[in-house]
C-alpha cells in the first residue's frame, strides 16, 4: 500500500470473518518490507494481533486492531514497502479478512 510520505502511523486495524469450527484467522500484520541494498528480503512488523480463536456455533465478525511499535512509525516510502496481511489456518473459504484500517497523522493537516 502507499501512505503519505513522512506521515505517523498511530494504528491498524483488521476486520475479518470467521464461520469455521476448524479454520481460524492465525494473526494479522501491518509490515514494512524493504525495496533494495542488503536487507532487500528483510521485513519489520508495525503492529500485529492476536488469533482469532475458531468460531462456535455462529459466524463471528471480529475487529482486530494494535497500536504501532515504537521506532518504526514514520512513512518512508523512498526504503518501504508497506503490508499488511492475515494468515488463514486451515483449508476453507469460511475465513478471511475483508477490511483493513491503517490509521495515521500528517503534519500541518487537521486530525479528523
Amino acid at each position: 500500500m502507499r501512505l503519505p510520505a513522512g506521515a505517523i502511523i498511530t494504528g491498524a486495524a483488521w476486520r475479518v470473518y470467521d464461520n469455521s469450527a476448524s479454520g481460524e484467522i492465525g494473526s494479522c500484520v501491518l509490515e514494512r518490507h524493504f525495496q533494495s541494498g542488503s536487507n532487500v528480503m528483510a521485513t519489520e512488523t508495525l503492529a500485529s494481533t492476536d488469533p482469532s480463536g475458531v468460531a462456535t456455533t455462529s459466524a463471528d465478525i471480529l475487529n482486530l486492531s494494535d497500536g504501532i511499535i515504537a521506532g518504526r512509525e514514520v512513512v518512508d516510502n523512498a526504503t518501504y514497502d508497506y503490508v499488511s496481511r492475515c494468515t488463514v489456518v486451515g483449508t476453507n473459504s469460511l475465513t478471511g479478512m475483508y477490511r483493513f484500517e491503517v490509521d495515521y497523522t500528517v503534519a500541518g493537516l487537521p486530525v479528523v
